[in-house]
């Protein structure tokens, strides 16, 4: 059972949320949660901040604001009682165009992403790659995460191809198409040409509204 109440504007620009989960039913493997939150947004700064009143409590906080075609944002969770950060996450990017380039670390700095985003009309190609500082595990080995390049084309207005290329070879395309208002078909693949001894992967699946 959850529920979820919200003020809006009690303050200009914020937004006064409650939301609870009973997860005490055996069947359910939810747990039961209970959290307090306000949100603010202007023009040029949004922000969120979250208390779970049964963790710790443990406070999360949320933040993001632009200058002219520059974006920084932060993310932490921290413990109330002690004041210690569980983890947090910075952002910085930078768009021209239609291409944005950006910087994404989590975990502590334990994993540092860059990023590139460029849409064309109806075309849109993303890459990525990133490392694994093991700052977070008190490592000090440096580790190199996928990188992948991927493209998605707007056949139609709710008809879209995409794909992706991992460095490992591994090659992903995919078909989403809206059959009708209440359902949504996907058709996808999935196979490494350097490794054409083991079975590739196909499937579908479709979602209809209720």
């Amino acid at each position: 059972v959850t529920g979820e109440f919200s003020l809006k504007d009690a303050a200009p620009g914020t937004k006064l949320t409650f939301k609870c989960k009973d997860g005490s039913r055996a069947a359910s493997k939810a747990k039961p949660s209970a959290k307090v939150g306000i949100e603010f947004k202007h023009d040029l700064f949004s922000a969120t901040a979250d208390v779970d009143v049964l963790k710790g409590p443990a406070i999360s906080v949320t933040a993001l604001t632009s200058f002219r075609d520059i974006f920084l944002g932060a993310s932490l969770v921290t413990n109330a009682s002690t004041f210690e950060l569980s983890t947090y996450d910075l952002l910085a990017a930078y768009r021209a165009g239609g291409s944005t380039f950006g910087l994404f670390s989590e975990q502590k700095l334990g994993a540092v992403t860059a990023f590139v985003h460029h849409k064309h009309d109806k075309l849109t190609v993303t890459g990525r790659a990133g490392l694994e500082t093991g700052l977070a595990k008190d490592k000090d080995a440096l580790a190199v995460t996928p990188v992948q390049f991927g493209a998605q084309y707007m056949v139609a207005p709710d008809t879209k191809v995409s794909g992706a290329v991992e460095m490992s070879g591994m090659v992903r395309v995919a078909y989403d198409a809206t059959i009708c208002p209440a359902a949504k078909l996907t058709v996808s693949a999935a196979i490494n040409p350097l490794e054409l001894h083991r079975d590739g992967q196909v499937g579908t699946k479709l979602v209809v509204a209720q």
